[in-house]
């Protein structure tokens, strides 16, 4: 699988690769760590927290058209991903 790393989150390639791959596995890991994932994304996405978890966790829809099904704006799914990368590095690691 590939990954890119993001130049918006200020932090190193590695430690958001983990995050990545960690939320792309959400439904493999163990229902502690599924719920800081879930629980996180309520915090940090507040109304927009259904639609940040479907970025997060989902690898064939694009930010565009999670956007446009939950009447948000990519640019919104964006920063609240950026939050959440960088809220979870603080936390967890």
């Amino acid at each position: 699988m590939f990954f890119k790393r993001s130049r918006t989150i200020k932090l190193p390639e590695e430690v958001q690769g983990y995050i990545r791959f960690k939320c792309l596995n959400y439904h493999r890991l163990p229902k502690g760590e599924r719920q800081q994932i879930y629980n996180l994304c309520c915090e940090v996405g507040k109304e927009n927290s259904e639609a940040l978890f479907e970025v997060l966790v989902n690898k064939q829809r694009t930010i565009d058209g999670i956007a446009l099904r939950y009447f948000t704006y990519k640019e919104i799914l964006y920063k609240l991903r950026k939050s959440f990368y960088e809220e979870y590095a603080k936390r967890y690691m």
